[in-house]
């Protein structure tokens, strides 16, 4: 296996698209087209952009959820479909998606049954990851026991209960409301900073972007490619007073205003 490596930095390669297309009906035609993008080990990287630009579609491809038309994507320097079987990719969707007749921590368990795992190994590096997203307490609980917010740490941290490398968020906290959606993007942040992964997150809020990434990245219609690339110049550290600051105001500004840009381009 070779590893990619930017040869300017010698930085590790997570994740690299190259000249990556993506087409489901010809008629429509595609929703990508010649998308380059290049992803660092342990960078925070949102996609942000209009309705229909690929955000998610990127995000899918990078999870093996569907495969390119045209062009490769490389994960750890392997095709997706390898990083996948090799559990190097841990996904979190929208919805958090627990299965109701579970308790909390045999949710989390789920991705390590039939893989050889004891069940007490299981369940030790369940409470683990739970305790990692401070629910601890909570995994007797079921979900229709817990709140939104606190069903997607789970969903969190069953993605993380395999331990990958690299972790896809497509919106997570899009359906919460803002006082949680705040609270989780302060966790996220700070589970980020603790563990080094390498997080690719798809969001629809510029602020939200913004806060969370190193890089965010402006894609453009018309079909979806990359239209921009804003580096985050913030503190490594961010809280919540971080969203009050001159540089927090002028990050979202350059990206709101390389979106209006590439709104509707073709």
């Amino acid at each position: 296996m070779t590893i990619t490596r930017d040869p300017a930095t010698g930085t590790r390669t997570a994740i690299e698209f190259s000249r990556v297309g993506k087409t489901f009906d010809p008629a429509a035609g595609p929703v990508l087209a010649g998308l380059d993008l290049t992803i660092a080990d342990g960078e925070f990287v949102s996609l942000v952009g209009a309705s229909g630009c690929g955000k998610s579609t990127l995000l899918r491809l990078a999870g093996d959820l569907t495969s390119p038309t045209d062009g490769a994507v490389l994960v750890d320097g392997r095709e997706a479909a390898l990083a996948r079987e090799r559990r190097e990719v841990g996904v979190v969707f929208q919805s958090p998606n627990l299965l109701p007749w579970r308790s909390v921590i045999r949710n989390v368990e789920l991705p390590l049954e039939h893989t050889g795992v004891t069940r007490a190994e299981r369940r030790e590096r369940a409470m683990a990851q739970l305790e990692l997203v401070g629910l601890a307490a909570a995994g007797g609980k079921y979900p229709q026991q817990i709140s939104g917010g606190m069903a997607q740490r789970v969903a969190i941290a069953r993605a993380l209960v395999y331990e990958p490398r690299i972790v896809l968020m497509d919106e997570p906290f899009g359906a919460l409301d803002e006082i949680t959606r705040d609270r989780l993007n302060l966790e996220v942040r700070d589970l980020w900073a603790r563990t080094g992964k390498t997080v690719l997150f798809v969001t629809h809020s510029v602020p939200e972007a913004v806060f969370m990434s190193s890089r965010v990245v402006v894609m453009a219609a018309g079909p979806g490619r990359v239209g921009g690339i804003m580096e985050i110049d913030l503190p490594e550290r961010r809280t919540a007073a971080t969203t009050t600051t001159p540089a927090f105001f002028d990050a979202v500004t350059r990206v709101r205003t390389s979106l209006s840009a590439h709104m509707g381009a073709s």
